[in-house]
């Protein structure tokens, strides 16, 4: 019963999943009286975003806000707000600038929360397939390499203990080992 109740949930969190790909990333940053704080986001052309800023402490709790394409176009521009909501669907692809300023205030200090939400769609292959998803192909070569450790490892423990068989048949070449080692 209980692993049947399991089974349907895992199956309808996949299924929505599969229509709500999304990557969300939020924030809370100072930003200090007469400064300005920026901040940068890779978003592919033709992808949706979602942005939203609150002043949640602060003076008059207000803050300039600019948001900037990669070819530098001033994609929004905000004097003295305390929040903003946003979405666009880009049209180049490249770093996006986000840009709180709190030049205008010389004595308050500003505490900003921001989030940022990226849209994919069904077809995106970075989402439908990331690099990581290849579980097969991943354990297939950590296996490789976990083979070749210990073989090193055998042969390492080999040598060593050849050397100490040594060392105590010919102590003085024990001594002339420690005083090259540690001089």
């Amino acid at each position: 019963m209980v692993i049947t109740l399991i089974s349907n949930i895992v199956i309808i969190l996949t299924l929505l999943l599969g229509f709500c790909l999304s990557i969300e990333h939020d924030l809370t940053i100072i930003v200090p009286a007469g400064r300005r704080e920026c901040f940068n986001q890779h978003i592919r052309e033709g992808q949706t975003f979602d942005f939203e800023f609150q002043v949640i402490e602060g003076g008059d709790m207000d803050i300039n806000f600019i948001l900037r394409t990669p070819s530098n176009r001033a994609m929004a521009t905000e004097a003295r707000k305390q929040e903003g909501i946003y979405t666009y669907d880009t049209k180049e692809t490249g770093e996006y600038l986000f840009c709180f300023d709190n030049s205008f205030s010389r004595m308050s200090e500003k505490i900003v929360y921001f989030d940022i939400e990226l849209d994919y769609d069904d077809q995106d292959e970075e989402v439908n397939s990331p690099a990581w998803f290849d579980v097969a192909g991943t354990l297939q070569e950590y296996d490789i390499s976990i083979d070749e450790i210990q073989a090193s490892k055998s042969h390492i423990t080999w040598d060593i203990k050849s050397i100490y068989v040594n060392l105590s048949i010919n102590p003085v070449s024990f001594s002339r080992l420690c005083t090259l080692t540690w001089h």
